[in-house]
């Protein structure tokens, strides 16, 4: 796998999954056994689940495990295994040194959708750099807003959703919301999907 240089966020989310401890003794675990129930894992870790599903979901948005869905016994459960085991990352130290915490990421990001909602600019699965400087954001900052809402897709969803509930309780049409919030097709469809 290999994270570019416009890729800050990404960069920051795989640093920050391999040098915790807990995520180091997983990636160690699958590295070993190749693949690897919750159970399996929760056996070996000793962690309660909600702690062990904590880490796990942030080894899977860094890219570094993955999971598929198998047969073990009469039931059906996801079996994890590393997606990858080379991992080459590209830093800019201008740009990451701007990301100081996701929390601020974050913040920034949504404040930005409200600027561009505000400016009548739609808000698209890929959004451009022009558009996210035009609210005031500098250049570096604008694509790091831009990785973050890339990487952060469902607390954008939900953000937009609280945001715009009145709508989505009139209607499930998903281009009407689209028009409606001047957002594209694709985050009309994950509103819907949060509706749900």
């Amino acid at each position: 796998m290999r994270v570019t240089r416009r890729e800050p966020v990404k960069a920051w989310l795989v640093m920050e999954a391999i040098r915790e401890e807990t995520r180091q003794k997983i990636i160690q675990l699958l590295l070993e056994k190749k693949e690897m129930t919750l159970t399996e894992i929760q056996e070996h870790v000793k962690k309660t689940l909600p702690t062990l599903l904590f880490h796990m979901n942030a080894l899977e948005k860094a890219g570094i495990i993955t999971w598929k869905t198998a047969k073990k016994g009469k039931k059906t459960t996801k079996v994890y295994k590393i997606k990858t085991k080379i991992l080459e990352i590209e830093i800019d130290i201008e740009v990451f040194s701007k990301i100081s915490n996701i929390k601020t990421i974050d913040k920034i990001a949504k404040d930005t959708i409200n600027k561009l909602q505000g400016k009548g600019i739609k808000i698209k699965k890929d959004m451009n750099i022009d558009d996210l400087v035009s609210t005031g954001l500098d250049t570096l900052t604008a694509l790091i807003v831009k990785d973050y809402i890339e990487n952060y897709e469902e607390e954008i969803a939900k953000y937009l959703y609280e945001k715009h509930k009145e709508v989505l309780d009139v209607t499930n049409d998903p281009i009407e919301i689209a028009e409606k919030l001047n957002i594209d097709v694709y985050w009309a469809a994950r509103l819907l999907q949060i509706k749900k």
